[in-house]
């Protein structure tokens, strides 16, 4: 597996590859971190800055009620999904309170595509090298054919200009 030669490779002596059931759940943490600024962005953008501390109290809260339950439960596992939920939440809370504050115009239906898309992929390298690498191989192929396509389409001729005889 993918996964496992990088973590292999970044500690010889093993200590690492209990954490190898953690990467999906780690990565799945990333993309909902990268969601939160576009909502705070939004917040920013319309003077409530006055709102963030709430946020911010209530992401804290709801990181030590997920880590109490799930940690105690299933330990290093438990403490990523944990992590994952609290991601969540808070990306969750940023993105609807900044479409409150300042209408979001976001293309939910492509989030939801990339969302989906990476969890995928992230299982495909986890689990099963050869699905991943091919799949992620697959897309700068596909990128590279639309944009063939999107260049061949025949220029559109200029408007005909109409002269007016003098």
């Amino acid at each position: 597996c993918f996964a496992a030669d990088v973590v292999q490779w970044m500690s010889r002596d093993g200590r690492y590859q209990g954490a190898l059931p953690l990467i999906p759940i780690m990565i799945g943490v990333f993309f909902l971190q990268g969601l939160a600024p576009v909502g705070s962005t939004a917040i920013l953008v319309a003077e409530r800055t006055s709102w963030q501390p709430a946020i911010q109290l209530l992401h804290v809260a709801g990181v030590i009620m997920a880590n109490l339950v799930l940690t105690q439960r299933w330990g290093a596992t438990g403490a990523a999904w944990a992590l994952l939920l609290s991601s969540g939440l808070f990306s969750a809370m940023y993105l609807f309170a900044g479409h409150y504050a300042h209408p979001l115009n976001l293309e939910w239906g492509r989030l939801a595509a990339l969302a989906l898309g990476g969890a995928l992929l992230t299982v495909g390298v986890a689990h099963t090298s050869h699905i991943g690498i091919k799949a992620a191989g697959e897309l700068p192929r596909y990128h590279r054919k639309k944009a063939d396509l999107v260049s061949r389409r025949a220029p559109e001729a200029p408007p005909a200009s109409k002269s007016v005889a003098r």
